[in-house]
């Protein structure tokens, strides 16, 4: 455990509601994200006793992000303490949740998508258009494309030959 005692401003460009009159406050040099998340919600709890606060915050100190305890982020990043530290809070940004797997069994080399379906390029060098929700609508055996790019309802695909194909795309009719 570290004994190191620190003190901090907290500042935000959050809405007003998540703002707190804000003093400077000395904190333990053991606190982590999370334990900063509860501070905060604290803080600004005091402030607005009617309002509930759940959200969780991220944190920067000079503009990188606060990913271990303090004591050991300041001195990885040789930051110096003689002055007040400021740390910014802003929301966190949620780990993201899977909604649909496709099921290609080769690596993908590029990714794109056109009218509300998703084109692959395969490694194999197939095209392969998917429904949004993941269901293989058409396969071009090119066995040749490396990368493409799309442009209204064209697909322009460059192949390992060096060569470049311009292949139109009707919208494919989803069951």
């Amino acid at each position: 455990m570290n004994n190191s005692e620190y003190i901090v401003k907290f500042i935000t460009n959050l809405p007003q509601e998540y703002q707190f009159s804000n003093n400077e406050i000395v904190v333990q040099g053991d606190m982590n994200q999370n334990d900063f998340s509860c501070l905060i919600q604290q803080l600004l709890q005091a402030e607005n006793p009617d309002q509930e606060y759940n959200k969780l915050f991220d944190f920067l100190i000079n503009g990188i992000n606060l990913r271990s305890n303090l004591h050991e982020f300041i001195t990885s990043n040789k930051i110096a303490t003689e002055k007040t530290l400021q740390i910014e809070y802003l929301f966190a940004i949620p780990e993201p949740k899977l909604k649909q797997t496709i099921n290609i069994n080769d690596w993908i080399l590029t990714i794109g998508t056109l009218n509300n379906q998703i084109l692959t390029c395969l490694f194999n060098g197939d095209i392969v258009i998917c429904s949004e929700k993941g269901k293989i609508l058409k396969i071009y055996k090119t066995k040749l494309a490396k990368s493409f790019t799309i442009y209204d309802n064209l697909i322009i695909s460059t192949h390992w030959d060096c060569s470049v194909r311009i292949q139109t795309i009707l919208q494919i009719k989803q069951n």
